[in-house]
């Protein structure tokens, strides 16, 4: 018996770009007409790329990477103890700020 896979050529590179439309989340913002390259495929694309980029800074993730960033190895003990409980608490999700609240200061 002889075997009759043979190996398969790689898939055509994507080229060219693709156009969408962005509609921010928040309303004070202009909807916008996008363009983006298809180099990436499916696998790699550059709308959830940039997707995930405007979610990041909407979301204050850009902000708090720099403060942890900056921080010293005491501050950044803290400040993952403050995004865990905050994750971890039901209201925590519904937070459109990032900041302030809390109270939480004292255990230990």
């Amino acid at each position: 018996m002889t075997d009759d896979t043979q190996p398969q050529p790689p898939p055509p590179l994507l080229t060219g770009t693709f156009k969408y439309v962005f509609i921010p989340s928040l309303e004070s913002e202009p909807i916008s007409s996008k363009e983006a390259s298809k180099s990436g495929g499916l696998s790699h694309d550059e709308l959830s790329k940039n997707a995930k980029e405007y979610f990041f800074e909407q979301n204050g993730g850009a902000a708090r990477a720099s403060v942890l960033e900056n921080a010293t190895p005491e501050e950044r003990k803290v400040f993952a103890k403050q995004i865990r409980e905050q994750y971890a608490s039901p209201s925590g999700s519904s937070s459109s700020s990032g900041g302030g609240g809390g109270g939480g200061g004292g255990g230990g």
